[in-house]
């Protein structure tokens, strides 16, 4: 019987070859004739399954992506259950770094890939960037159930927030495989950028007396000043209450300075309502 041909085996074979030729010379330096003797095949071979240099190039950036997502699917196998999206997004990001010879032969060949395809019309034409966009779609929906969950900031944008994670990831790994920085150092970063995404949002207090508060108690003031009691907040100095006021015209009223602040003789008030500078704080 002939022998069966596992043709998926093959191209893998191929592709695996031309990852290794652009590992060692550069993705500029590949040719079919480079990679059918890598592969250990006649160059027709090769000419067969892939009838071009621009779609043997594209397969294997293919080939690449799987591989990565293979060991993307490892490290979140080895997480507690349930994943986090904190965990899910941090998993991806120590896969996306080139931190050993698979990641580092994956983004080396798919920058180089990119920076090549920018002037040659032919490799342009591959959809080579569906990769970064599925990650994109993933990362995005990933962010958009962490809001649901109320993980994440409901007033973010979940699509722009993917798109930061991989423009950040993608720079920090040309960082490291050009040797700017440690792999270690880059995930400090990503690591630190995570944990500002998912810290919990937490809005200012602002202090207000409320109307019935100054009308029940008179330590407030029996005067609210023409700009309203609840539109105050109040500071307490030295055992006084100073007006706090974000409006400009609050704080040079003079009955909204003197509701304010308790009747002290040795404190002056100047004709423009605010404190005299050498008795007091100014606001």
């Amino acid at each position: 019987m002939p022998k069966r041909v596992e043709h998926a085996q093959r191209r893998a074979h191929i592709t695996d070859a031309l990852v290794r030729v652009a590992a060692a010379e550069g993705l500029h330096a590949v040719t079919m004739r480079a990679v059918a003797a890598e592969a250990g095949m006649s160059l027709n071979l090769v000419q067969y399954y892939f009838e071009t240099k621009a779609r043997l190039l594209h397969a294997a950036l293919e080939r690449l992506e799987q591989q990565s997502h293979q060991r993307w699917s490892a490290r979140l196998a080895g997480l507690p259950h349930p994943v986090t999206a904190h965990a899910f997004i941090e998993a991806f990001l120590a896969e996306a770094l080139p931190t050993d010879d698979a990641s580092r032969a994956f983004h080396l060949v798919w920058t180089s890939y990119a920076v090549l395809a920018m002037t040659d019309p032919e490799l342009a034409a591959q959809p080579f960037v569906e990769g970064p966009d599925r990650l994109e779609r993933q990362l995005t929906a990933v962010l958009e159930q962490a809001q649901q969950e109320g993980t994440l900031d409901r007033q973010r944008d979940a699509a722009a927030e993917a798109v930061h994670l991989l423009s950040l990831s993608h720079g920090l790994g040309t960082s490291v495989l050009v040797g700017q920085r440690r792999a270690d150092a880059a995930m400090g970063i990503l690591r630190a950028h995570l944990d500002q995404l998912f810290q919990p949002s937490v809005r200012p207090y602002q202090a207000r007396i409320p109307r019935q508060a100054v009308r029940d108690n008179p330590s407030q003031g029996k005067k609210a000043g023409p700009h309203g009691a609840d539109a105050y907040r109040s500071r307490i100095v030295d055992g006084r209450r100073y007006c706090c006021s974000p409006s400009p015209a609050a704080r040079r009223c003079c009955s909204c300075v003197a509701s304010h602040v308790p009747r002290d003789r040795s404190r002056k008030v100047s004709p423009s309502g605010l404190l005299n500078r050498r008795e007091g704080p100014s606001f």
